[in-house]
């Protein structure tokens, strides 16, 4: 049975797709859960390691001492910035340093046969205001004069690292995913839990508490559930390779 390593182990995605393959025990080995802090208890087969994509390659490596058999990589790992430019400076940074990481180990050379990275629906550009709908997978990117898309780096390094190698790479495109993640705000559904039950407190009634053109506008969202069992098909699926893929509600 493969194994494979989920890095962003602690936060909604991350811990959607170990508990995933947590079910799958037929199909999967040792899952290598990877994160900055350890705040979950996993099952026996699941090791945790704890390191910061933002040290150098060769201190990243010396955590993954011990890691073999890797065949698939489910990349989840991400930090919150102030601003965009600080997005992109440290996720981007954080993807290579973690590929270099598996080039000192030997992981990327050995067994690896894909990565499956989630980004998500801000490649569209819908952090910048309204986008055509449906958005499709070849949609142009959006670029200059708006501000840099992490999402774009992240893609470019991992199609510049793959090239010659026997591994490739799939990016998962989730609207704002909604699950459960210990200490992580960047939730939907735990906010909107919240205001919900803030007013039920107060007696007040519960209305609605976003704008009018939001309230009549569209949206969509993505549960963390269902994005972590699409990525692990698509990390299994051999027609995936090298591809953008829409995961949507």
């Amino acid at each position: 049975m493969p194994n494979v390593i989920v890095t962003g182990a602690t936060g909604i995605n991350g811990r959607a797709i170990i508990k995933k393959l947590c079910e799958q025990p037929e199909t999967w080995g040792t899952v290598y859960a990877v994160s900055r802090s350890s705040t979950e208890e996993y099952p026996s087969h699941v090791k945790h390691i704890t390191t910061d994509f933002l040290n150098p390659g060769a201190n990243i490596a010396e955590k993954l001492k011990g890691v073999q058999g890797v065949e698939y990589i489910f990349y989840a790992a991400y930090r919150q910035e102030l601003n965009d430019q600080g997005n992109w400076d440290t996720n981007v940074k954080m993807l290579q340093n973690f590929l270099e990481a598996l080039q000192i180990s030997g992981i990327q050379t050995s067994s690896l046969k894909r990565i499956v990275i989630t980004l998500g629906a801000k490649w569209y550009g819908v952090q910048f205001g309204p986008v055509r709908n449906p958005c499709v997978e070849d949609d142009p990117r959006v670029e200059a004069p708006f501000p840099p898309n992490f999402y774009y780096g992240q893609v470019d390094v991992l199609k510049s690292a793959a090239k010659g190698q026997q591994w490739d790479w799939v990016a998962a495109l989730p609207s704002a995913v909604q699950g459960f993640a210990k200490g992580n705000a960047m939730n939907f559904a735990s906010s909107l839990a919240l205001y919900a039950a803030i007013t039920k407190e107060l007696g007040e009634e519960l209305i609605f508490p976003g704008s009018q053109e939001s309230y009549f506008g569209w949206d969509s969202l993505s549960y963390a559930p269902l994005v972590a069992e699409f990525e692990i098909w698509a990390a299994l699926n051999p027609a995936c390779g090298n591809q953008l893929l829409n995961i949507e509600n």
